[in-house]
């Protein structure tokens, strides 16, 4: 043996402390963890089902749901106590009061799958997960998993009451940035008209997804490398900031090149990819600041060492006794699901059957009902509905052509909403937005199209009818279907959709004729759509 061999002296293998070592050790908690995330899986499958379907459509505002799926299973395995500490004990109120709430969101979200609100559904899903893993892990994991399980509320469709303000934002700060680069537009709602087109700010414009992907990345980053608090509010408020101004830059950009190339551009009909490049760009600085927020990594890593070798979690009979309480959590809405399942029958929805008034005309009216559609009358781009309505009428007197539209959702499911990304007003391909303003109708409003084709113009008077009350505005409805839901127990949302072509450019015979309809025949339409509804089962 060579005299640079070290001798086998088994005391020099111990004096190096077993705690320098890395740790390959399974977690305890590793399975029960996998079997819980496991049950959920299943047990709420009609959520995940529902959320599935908006993140495999990549290009809309939670295209990156699978993405922040796979993060929330990684965080929480890297979140994972290795070492219980044998010493520490649950909180004697924490985890009771955890058990207790864990039970009912998880007794709502069977409410909410019973009467098919999704938003209910999705808004609960991961205050459940996080529950159960409380239970499992102990009060310890109060904070360590607030991150893990949190950020999947950034691919919940629960963002989408956002959209209103993010339009309102971004239409302001298009007018602005159109007023300093001298480009002549006029302002209605969220359409902004130049001389050569008219464009409308839509909710995809809004500039949510870029606000989602900022949000879920400022978080990131400062869960794994910030410790300071200051530190972590920066990064998040500029994460905040660079994806708003990166879509305002977005609008604008566009509509000024819509200006200078005549509405030409290949951008006016595919920008998608635009806004990716933008905002791409954007971030690279905003990295570079990150980078320069981050904490001593030494510190930082002693924080994450000493979180990860504890765990609140109690004794070992305590610690299975809170698995078993987060395992009987799942059973309201397993069982619910299952007897549901056992006893379901095939749905059946009743026609929507007008009054006579709107049937023959009475005498006191002045229109009569025909048998056909008139030509390039516009129809809203709706899916998903459960039941419809068309009917075409004419005055008598002036002979003004108009038409009644009710799509009706007496149950909403995953692509089978009223208020949705896919549905429109109009179809794009056909009609061109010209104007959009309130009606003196409380919960109308009126939309002016131009046929693209043929440039004939159509006024349209519309409403959203949820349970039973008008409104205008996605938001306004959306919020309106969760008072109904909760304070009337009823779940129909309809779309009222009426229309009427007008004279040249003259809409306002048009709009006489559709306004004296709705004020006469508005309670008669609203008692049709709540008969249609109720008789449905």
């Amino acid at each position: 043996m060579s005299s640079h061999d070290p001798a086998p002296d088994s005391q020099s293998v111990h004096t190096v402390s077993s705690d320098a070592l890395p740790n390959r050790r399974v977690p305890d908690q590793f399975w029960p963890v996998v079997v819980w995330l496991g049950l959920c899986g299943v047990v709420f499958a009609p959520t995940w089902t529902s959320l599935f379907g908006k993140w495999v459509e990549l290009d809309q505002s939670y295209g990156h749901g699978f993405l922040v799926l796979a993060l929330v299973l990684w965080l929480v395995v890297r979140a994972l106590p290795v070492r219980p500490a044998s010493g520490l004990a649950s909180a004697a109120l924490t985890t009771p009061f955890v058990a207790f709430a864990a039970t009912g969101a998880a007794a709502l979200w069977t409410l909410a799958w019973l009467t098919g609100v999704e938003f209910v559904q999705q808004l609960l899903l991961p205050a459940i997960i996080y529950g159960g893993l409380i239970l499992i892990l102990g009060s310890g994991a109060l904070y360590r998993m607030s991150v893990p399980v949190g950020i999947l509320y950034f691919a919940m469709p629960v963002w989408d009451y956002l959209n209103y303000p993010l339009q309102w934002l971004t239409t302001k700060a298009s007018e602005f940035a159109l007023w300093a680069i001298d480009i002549e537009a006029e302002i209605y709602g969220f359409f902004v008209k130049i001389p050569q087109g008219t464009f409308e700010i839509a909710g995809g414009c809004s500039g949510l997804r870029y606000l989602l992907v900022s949000l879920l990345l400022g978080i990131l980053y400062a869960h794994l490398y910030l410790d300071n608090r200051r530190q972590i509010m920066k990064l998040i408020v500029s994460a905040i900031v660079v994806s708003l101004i990166t879509n305002w830059v977005r609008v604008a950009a566009l509509i000024a090149i819509g200006y200078y190339t005549d509405m030409q551009s290949p951008l006016m009909q595919d920008h998608d990819n635009f806004g990716w490049y933008l905002y791409a760009g954007a971030m690279i600085p905003w990295f570079w600041y990150a980078r320069r927020l981050e904490s001593d990594p030494v510190e930082g890593q002693r924080a994450e060492a000493s979180a990860g070798t504890q765990a609140n979690s109690g004794t070992p009979a305590r610690r299975w006794f809170w698995i078993a309480v987060a395992a009987v959590v799942l059973c309201v809405p397993a069982g619910t699901q299952l007897m549901h399942g056992l006893t379901k029958k095939q749905s059946v929805f009743a026609p929507i059957v007008m009054p006579a008034s709107l049937e023959t005309g009475p005498d006191s009216m002045d229109w009569n009902r025909i048998a056909f559609r008139f030509p390039n009358a516009p129809r809203a781009d709706m899916n998903g509905y459960t039941q419809k309505f068309e009917g075409s009428y004419v005055a008598l007197e002036s002979k003004q052509q108009m038409t009644i539209d009710i799509y009706l959702y007496s149950r909403e499911e995953h692509r089978a909403e009223l208020i949705q990304y896919n549905n429109a007003l109009f179809d794009g391909r056909l009609w061109r937005p010209l104007d959009t303003y309130a009606a003196e109708l409380p919960g109308y409003q009126w939309l002016e199209l131009e046929h693209r084709g043929s440039g004939e113009r159509s006024a349209v008077l519309y409403s959203y009818m949820i349970g039973g009350s008008f409104f205008t505005g996605g938001v306004s409805a959306k919020i309106g279907q969760l008072e109904s839901l909760f304070l009337k127990g009823r779940s129909d949302a309809a779309l009222l959709y009426t229309s009427a072509p007008c004279e040249r450019e003259d809409c306002s015979t048009a709009k006489a004729a559709l306004q004296a309809l709705m004020t006469s025949q508005a309670g008669n339409i609203e008692s049709a759509i709540y008969k249609a509804y109720k008789d449905s089962h």
